[in-house]
């Protein structure tokens, strides 16, 4: 994340009409109308500031419908508090830092702590190629991340099927494991379980998960 965008995304809502509008997207509005009598502000105008955010990256467009980036925002508000954090720290304890510390003795590097299981870091699955996956990947994903799920099913499925590649068929995996996973797609990891289990791309039982439907790579 660059130093600036902090700062660049507070100046997007600064805008009493662009925060409103945005707020109106995250409890739950899509269309554009539905969007402005939440707001408060007339449709054209609503569609100007939809569109600035658009631009702004944290706005993004289903067809007809509008939705929040809101991992967009809280992957910069993570970051910032993280920075902020260390400054803090690193601030607090320099008065105490009045003698340089003695050089360290070389020593063996410790052993590695041993892997959380067989399927902790599965490999990336691979994106989709076709032309119409490829223009759903590019509008609702970032650096294989998902930003927002998409309204209409048919695409949603799209996202679904990359991430179920992931679990390989025949392998059984805990619901920490699934969980594991699914933090590195999407920010709510048990609403996509749920989507993955519905629609059929995931079968569970008391204890355990494992893939029963999806693209298989041969």
């Amino acid at each position: 994340m660059s130093e600036g965008e902090p700062l660049r995304l507070v100046r997007l809502l600064s805008a009493p009409e662009r925060l409103r509008v945005f707020s109106a997207l995250v409890l739950g509005a899509t269309g554009s109308t539905e969007i402005a009598d939440h707001a408060g502000v007339p449709e054209p105008d609503a569609v100007r500031a939809l569109t600035e955010l658009e631009q702004g990256g944290l706005v993004g467009r289903d067809g007809n419908d509008w939705f929040a980036r809101t991992e967009e925002l809280r992957n910069v508000v993570a970051a910032t508090t993280t920075t902020a954090a260390a400054s803090m720290a690193s601030t607090a304890s320099a008065p105490f830092a009045t003698a340089s510390a003695p050089r360290a003795t070389p020593t063996a590097p410790a052993p590695s702590a041993p892997a959380l299981g067989a399927h902790s870091t599965p490999p990336d699955p691979p994106i989709p190629c076709g032309r119409e996956e490829a223009a759903i990947f590019r509008a609702f994903t970032r650096d294989g991340r998902i930003l927002a799920m998409p309204i209409q099913r048919s695409k949603r499925l799209v996202l679904l099927d990359y991430v179920a590649r992931t679990f390989e068929p025949g392998v059984r995996y805990t619901e920490s494991e699934v969980n594991a996973v699914l933090r590195t797609f999407y920010g709510d990891h048990a609403l996509l379980r749920r989507y993955l289990v519905d629609e059929g791309f995931l079968d569970r039982d008391t204890t355990h998960y494992w893939r029963c439907g999806g693209t298989v790579e041969v």
